[in-house]
């Protein structure tokens, strides 16, 4: 299923309302970022979450279906899993034969892609 992700920090609540009808129609998820200022404007979000931190998110529940949730719940931004491969990958020693990838800029990247 496709998504649609969109940073809309000035979107008025009738413009979300016709993109949420728009993404629903066509069996789309919608999923819109806007700033901390539109925390109280009014939205037609079933869901709507603030997310805060760096080494350890609080994920605070603003709106949902059922009962409110004053608590904010921690996560951790990176996963033990994740944390203990990007560990053993920075020990490994590397190999000789390894031959190191040119680097290029993310606009000749760009341009590349279109050629």
């Amino acid at each position: 299923m496709a998504a649609v992700l969109a940073w809309l920090p000035q979107a008025k609540s009738a413009e979300l309302r016709r993109l949420q009808m728009a993404a629903q129609n066509q069996e789309r998820l919608l999923f819109v970022f806007r700033g901390l200022n539109a925390r109280n404007d009014a939205s037609p979000a079933r869901l709507r979450l603030l997310v805060e931190g760096v080494d350890t998110l609080s994920l605070h529940i603003l709106k949902r279906r059922g009962p409110p949730i004053e608590t904010p719940l921690p996560l951790p931004a990176c996963s033990a899993r994740l944390a203990a491969l990007l560990a053993a990958r920075k020990t490994r020693v590397p190999d000789a034969l390894s031959v190191p990838l040119p680097r290029r800029s993310h606009v000749l990247d760009r341009t590349a892609a279109l050629t």
